[in-house]
């Protein structure tokens, strides 16, 4: 006899195993991460745009032609994925890393330079505490944001 299951709708995560020499050679880049910081070091928070700028880089390098990282002699395609991993973990789990408009602008308030927002996320805005500013704020619906408090448009 065998137990009932249902798993129809749901993501079959095996399927990241049909690419296990992709999935092998990023966990060689996690184990050289993990020797030179400490195992899960980068799920401490890293800002978006420095996991970016990494990926770009090694990217970069592998367009210009060469294969292994200077460092840790591990393939640059490796390392993108590496990346492209944290990228996508981070929106997900740490938007108080998205630092993407602070490409263009200082963080915080612009108004008043006060740190401490509010984020409306149904109204894809972050509203200083200070002076009641509102920033634009790029947030997808059903995306979960950290580290700041979150209120939606009812509560207001």
């Amino acid at each position: 006899m065998k137990g009932d299951r249902s798993n129809d709708g749901k993501p079959p995560v095996s399927m990241v195993l049909e690419a296990s020499e992709a999935i092998i050679g990023c966990a060689e880049v996690l184990k050289f991460g993990a020797e030179k910081y400490s195992r899960g070091n980068w799920k401490k928070g890293l800002n978006h745009t420095e996991i970016c700028d990494s990926l770009i880089r090694h990217l970069t390098q592998y367009l210009t032609g060469e294969d292994n990282d200077d460092e840790s002699n591990l393939p640059h395609v490796d390392h993108i994925l590496c990346n492209a991993l944290f990228l996508s973990e981070l929106t997900k789990t740490r938007l108080d890393l998205d630092d993407r408009s602070s490409i263009l602008s200082n963080s915080g308030c612009p108004n008043c330079g006060n740190e401490k927002l509010t984020l409306l996320r149904t109204e894809r805005l972050k509203r200083c505490t200070d002076c009641q500013t509102d920033i634009e704020w790029l947030l997808d619906p059903g995306q979960k944001p950290v580290g700041y408090t979150v209120q939606d448009d009812q509560d207001e």
